[in-house]
């Protein structure tokens, strides 16, 4: 399995020496892309919360629209899975009386190993946190700091 390459940004961050494919990378556009009309209400609560933390380590990009929407989705299905499983349960039974998993258990393993790939691409796991700084600069938003990441 070969490595995931580390975005530029990211290597710029951590002060790393940029080589290789690097190098002669096409720059992505800075700005902050608007939320997809499809992401349901919890998932948009997830963008609405995220996004500043991403505008502050200056690594959002309008082209990672589509990737951030769905680490926002994995957010909602995990917490859509959460409550299925409060509400109903944790086991059921099945159609022979056997006990088994709630099927939700699933959905909620699977969205959260997507949603710590997709965080990772952030720097929104704290192992990915470790290997990210940002130069300090002034406060960006109301109560959000830019070495937030530091």
């Amino acid at each position: 399995m070969s490595r995931t390459p580390t975005p530029r940004r990211i290597l710029e961050l951590r002060g790393s020496r940029i080589r290789g494919p690097h190098k002669n990378e096409i720059p992505s556009q800075l700005g902050t892309p608007n939320a997809p009309e499809y992401l349901c209400d919890l998932a948009l609560a997830e963008w609405n919360r995220v996004v500043p933390l991403l505008i502050a380590t200056r690594i959002l990009s309008l082209t990672h629209e589509k990737t951030l929407a769905a680490y926002c989705d994995c957010v909602s299905d995990i917490e859509i899975a959460s409550k299925e499983l409060t509400r109903d349960g944790q086991t059921i039974l099945d159609s022979t009386g056997k006990k088994i998993n709630h099927p939700a258990w699933a959905r909620k393993r699977d969205a959260r190993a997507q949603m710590l790939r997709y965080a990772s691409e952030f720097g929104l796991t704290p192992s990915a946190q470790s290997k990210v700084s940002v130069v300090a600069g002034p406060v960006l938003e109301e109560g959000i700091d830019p070495r937030i990441f530091g």
